[in-house]
């Protein structure tokens, strides 16, 4: 794994060119580290668990069909490029296998397919977002990561009831770069993914 870098240390960037990509399998090795953030401070197993739009008002964009999408960070442990994962059965294709990160199993799950989109090939770049939950660890493969932005006061606004995703959303942030959907982890993931995950320690996995 490469260096761990602070939500502090990443700096400001525009939106990566997206390049052409070979496919990555299950059986392919672990790839580098580009980006790898915590909290800027510690938080509690309570207070993970809150929704944290008044505390850190930071939030993880990220990118899915085109579309940018944010988890507010105090869910994010860290991210990390796509590693090797053993896979299993799943008819739906939301549950992809389990990664093994520094001694801790942890389900890996496609985001596309959780929300509906049609499945992509990955690649060595291929992120994934460790999230936190109810004090487990889930990772989550996006399309693509751009940044950690601040979320702008008075910029959160309810979702509209016509958008598929309203029900599991906390709301429609306003920025300069245009809507960012901000994605509620607690009704985004199905509980029994969830409860496979393992419990995650402050700090790191």
């Amino acid at each position: 794994m490469g260096a761990r870098r602070t939500p502090e240390e990443t700096p400001a960037k525009a939106p990566a060119k997206r390049k052409p990509r070979a496919a990555v399998r299950p059986s392919d090795p672990p790839a580098e580290v580009p980006l790898d953030l915590e909290a800027a401070s510690a938080v509690s197993e309570a207070s993970a668990d809150a929704v944290p739009l008044i505390g850190s008002g930071r939030m993880v964009v990220f990118y899915l069909e085109g579309q940018r999408y944010a988890f507010p960070i105090d869910r994010v442990q860290e991210i990390q490029q796509i590693v090797a994962y053993t896979g299993v059965p799943d008819p739906s294709g939301v549950v992809l296998g389990m990664v093994t990160l520094r001694g801790s199993v942890v389900p890996l799950l496609d985001l596309r397919s959780l929300v509906g989109l049609p499945r992509r090939d990955f690649t060595l770049e291929t992120p994934m977002i460790i999230c936190r939950h109810s004090g487990s660890l889930v990772a989550i493969v996006v399309d693509e990561v751009e940044d950690v932005s601040a979320l702008p006061p008075g910029s959160l606004q309810a979702p509209s009831k016509l958008h598929s995703l309203a029900d599991r959303m906390l709301g429609v942030c306003r920025t300069e770069g245009g809507l960012v959907f901000l994605l509620d982890l607690a009704r985004l993931l199905p509980a029994e993914f969830v409860a496979a995950a393992s419990p995650g320690t402050e700090g790191g996995l």
